[in-house]
């Protein structure tokens, strides 16, 4: 049995050893790690997975991003403990954090990443043939979804990292 929950500030050290353990110590020189430096994580929509223990097994957040004059949200990392993948745990977090998303308003969601299946299955497309780019990101690993109807149409440019001046935001470190 494992309860999602948001994450709280307390959360950090762990969440930050489960993505090392799932991503290793480099996970940090990848490029949409630059979108995340300097910018704080959506306080609303960052989760945690607990197993009954309590220990964090899980863990999803979000950043914001514009694209063009447009406000979106960065989804990643996701992560789940290795001896817990294939559980559903993954998917559970993916719901919960698209429910919230959708309750809040935010209209569009990207992320990078090789797993086009399991993200295909929340409804996420290639981004590119939308015409969205993301710097020093290879445009065939880049994904979009619009929680809104419509919400993907006409927006078209460059993700671009951003700093809501009226969102409040979790002190979560990145490391450099």
């Amino acid at each position: 049995m494992y309860s999602v929950t948001l994450e709280q500030p307390q959360d950090a050290p762990a969440v930050e050893t489960l993505l090392d353990t799932c991503f290793g110590p480099d996970r940090t020189r990848k490029t949409s790690y630059r979108f995340r430096e300097g910018v704080p994580a959506v306080e609303n929509l960052c989760y945690v997975a607990r197993n009954a223990d309590g220990e964090v097994v899980g863990t999803l957040r979000f950043w914001p991003v514009k694209i063009a004059e447009t406000e979106g949200l960065l989804l990643g990392p996701l992560a789940v403990s290795p001896d817990l993948r294939g559980s559903g745990l993954g998917a559970q977090l993916m719901e919960a954090a698209l429910a919230r998303a959708t309750e809040l308003g935010h209209g569009i969601m990207v992320l990078v990443s090789d797993l086009a299946d399991f993200y295909g299955k929340f409804g996420f497309r290639p981004a590119g043939p939308m015409g969205l780019q993301m710097p020093g990101e290879k445009t065939e690993r880049l994904y979009a979804l619009a929680l809104k109807p419509g919400a993907l149409n006409h927006v078209e440019g460059l993700i671009l990292p951003f700093v809501p001046a009226e969102a409040p935001a979790l002190p979560i470190p990145v490391a450099a």
